[in-house]
């Protein structure tokens, strides 16, 4: 092999893994961030819709048009966490449906994780949003409370 070649083989190898470990540690701090939020509630944001003819067909999928993949702050199997969901586009993101695929981010092959981190803005802001109401809700509903309990 050139040795020019290989010394750039190296550099390069050695490039990535700083550049992989500073993507998980990237994502590790958001998740970590929004699970700080304690927010509670479930929210997608639409990484990319697949054409229907790349899709891979299963025999227990029903007919599908395509996936359509999310980034999700949701709770999958009893932990919250930043999730990568694929689901055919006739169904819905969330954990109604049998036909979708899961995987906590940092379990994602590499191209999924960065092209994940395009939309991830769009998912802290939708989770404050959701949380700011949910903030709302819950001041409303310790005023109903007291207001029930205060003439006892």
């Amino acid at each position: 092999m050139d040795p020019s070649l290989k010394e750039r083989l190296q550099r390069a190898q050695r490039q990535l893994l700083e550049q992989y470990d500073e993507l998980n540690a990237a994502w590790k701090e958001a998740e970590s961030l929004l699970l700080s939020l304690h927010g509670g509630r479930d929210v997608a944001i639409i990484i990319c819709e697949e054409d229907p003819d790349e899709v891979d067909h299963r025999e227990e999928e029903p007919e599908s048009s395509g996936l359509i993949h999310y980034l999700t702050f949701s709770k999958e199997a009893g932990k919250w966490g930043i999730y990568y969901v694929a689901a055919p586009n006739n169904t819905n993101w969330d954990n109604s449906t049998a036909y979708r695929d899961v995987k906590p981010i940092l379990e994602c092959c590499k191209e999924d994780r960065v092209m994940a981190a395009e939309v991830l803005p769009q998912l802290v802001e939708k989770v404050v949003e959701e949380a700011e109401k949910l903030i709302v809700e819950i001041e409303r509903a310790a005023v109903t409370i007291k207001r029930a309990v205060s003439p006892l």
